[in-house]
């Protein structure tokens, strides 16, 4: 007998001085019987289907050898028939699918939550088995911080091997699903939320008391609220909560979560803020800053005017407490304050209006949490702020514009951004470098803009869709140049377009 191998597929023969057919795996020794009848489907090269072994086949000339290299190869998964030139023996090879026909598939809502036996996954072959939502045998169970309850399951069945599925599912009651082995079949553990882990600490002093519906000792019942109260040491006021919660919610204390996931807070505690000399001065024991009287539309406060101290280490700073420690807001940054600053991490401004030109430029500066309301950007504000992963709001109605380089080269900088009123966008607004990168926005709507300047999005690989006015005017040279996932782009029809610069949207693939 001739054996001819093909890469990863099994190998099936017969020889007319041995009509017996085996299976012998790639790099095997051991010939194991497999019977024709079990196998599931046949093909012939150039040839009818068959069902079943029924004679002896002879090769056509076409299909000599086709195991070296051929493009009309039936490939994996189907038949190829083989024979060696020149022989005698008339012995022929077979590869054929060696896919069982039945098979079990097992999954669970939520997403592999649970020890379930058979695991997750899918299993070709397998015998008939009791499989159980869990290999404990358990119902209800702990899995990833929170408690979870099984008492259904749904089965679907598949025509094509599992491909696809056929809807709708079974749902049937209970923890244990008799997997017949006549077919190939998905179970689909259906696993309900009890209740949910929900901790506070406070590391650096202090307490989190929680109060809540509990099943059991910091567990919350799913769905119900539950209230944690930030307790600062004697010396230090409660500052803000960081972990799992809503930037809007970061200063509440006390604070109310719905126990719909786990969820894990830390209380941070701090010195409080004191207005000095005249209030020029505006310090904690860790930062130092020179300010003035400023006004920002009917809005008046503070405006940050120069770093006196700052530490050593990249720091967060949090101008969140200073109203309540002072009777002034911080509204406003003024120009290259923070540029080039390496302590810099978090910096969290919730009434801040105003961010004037150049304030970050190629800083430090990791996340931004500003206002709602802000107004101004300023030209460069975040230019090359390569560390800028995240600037919450990312809806901004009060901007108008948005200018040249606001955020250039952030390329930490995701998300998707919306201006509701802004009118234009500079030259590399939120553009990058060719061949290097540019920020990992996904998607803007400015349904009011009508011009977008020179390079403004250029470079934003990640960008999927922009949205702009119907009465858009102006796109300037290489404003969506190399934005290779742009798909989705508003409006198609631009019947007030005057301008359309050179490679504007060059290799949006």
């Amino acid at each position: 007998e001739s054996f001819y191998y093909a890469q990863n597929i099994p190998l099936y023969w017969y020889s007319a001085n041995c009509p017996q057919l085996a299976q012998r795996a790639l790099g095997g020794n051991a010939s194991n019987p497999f019977g024709i009848a079990h196998l599931p489907r046949i093909y012939l090269m150039r040839g009818p289907v068959i069902d079943a072994w029924a004679g002896a086949y002879t090769p056509i000339a076409e299909v000599e050898q086709t195991y070296k290299n051929r493009s009309d190869f039936p490939g994996e998964r189907t038949l190829g028939l083989l024979y060696q030139a020149g022989s005698t023996s008339n012995n022929v090879a077979w590869i054929v699918d060696g896919t069982p026909n039945y098979g079990l598939f097992v999954a669970s809502v939520p997403e592999a939550v649970g020890a379930p036996s058979p695991t997750f996954g899918e299993h070709l072959g397998h015998v008939a088995t009791n499989a159980v939502a869990d290999a404990s045998g358990a119902t209800t169970i702990h899995f990833n911080s929170a408690i979870y309850s099984n008492q259904n399951y749904s089965v679907e069945t598949s025509a094509d091997k599992g491909a696809t599925w056929i809807a709708p599912a079974v749902t049937n009651a209970g923890a244990v699903y008799a997997y017949p082995a006549d077919g190939f079949y998905r179970v689909t553990w259906l696993w309900s939320p009890v209740a949910y882990q929900i901790l506070g600490a406070a590391p650096g002093g202090g307490s989190v008391a929680i109060s809540g519906t509990t099943v059991e000792e910091g567990y919350y019942a799913a769905g119900s609220s539950a209230t944690l109260t930030a307790i600062p040491p004697a010396d230090q006021r409660f500052e803000r909560w960081e972990g799992d919660v809503a930037t809007e919610r970061m200063y509440d204390n006390p604070l109310v979560v719905v126990a719909d996931a786990p969820k894990s807070l830390t209380a941070v505690f701090a010195d409080g803020w004191i207005l000095a000399d005249g209030s020029t001065t505006l310090s904690n024991k860790t930062w130092s800053f020179t300010v003035r009287s400023a006004t920002v539309g009917e809005a008046s406060g503070l405006e940050i005017v120069n770093v006196l101290t700052a530490p050593a280490a990249q720091t967060t700073l949090d101008f969140g407490r200073v109203e309540s420690d002072t009777g002034s807001r911080v509204i406003k940054v003024a120009a290259s304050v923070f540029s080039s600053k390496t302590y810099l991490g978090s910096f969290l401004a919730p009434d801040m209006l105003a961010i004037g030109n150049s304030a970050f430029s190629q800083a430090s500066v990791t996340n931004v949490v500003v206002s709602t309301n802000l107004v101004a950007i300023g030209q460069y504000a975040f230019h090359r702020a390569t560390q800028l992963a995240g600037f919450w709001p990312r809806t901004l109605p009060g901007l108008s514009t948005l200018p040249s380089y606001a955020f250039y080269y952030t390329i930490a900088l995701g998300g998707d951004f919306v201006f509701p009123n802004l009118t234009s966008f500079g030259e590399y607004a939120f553009g990058g470098i060719e061949n290097t990168a540019g920020p990992k926005i996904t998607s803007v709507l400015a349904t009011n803009c009508t011009m977008i300047g020179n390079s403004a999005f250029a470079f934003c690989y990640y960008l999927v869709e922009a949205r702009f006015s119907d009465d858009l005017a102006t796109i300037t040279a290489a404003a969506f140049k190399h934005d290779r996932l742009l798909r989705d782009f508003h409006p198609m029809t631009l019947p007030q377009l005057t301008t359309l610069g050179n490679e504007a949207f060059m290799y949006c693939h």
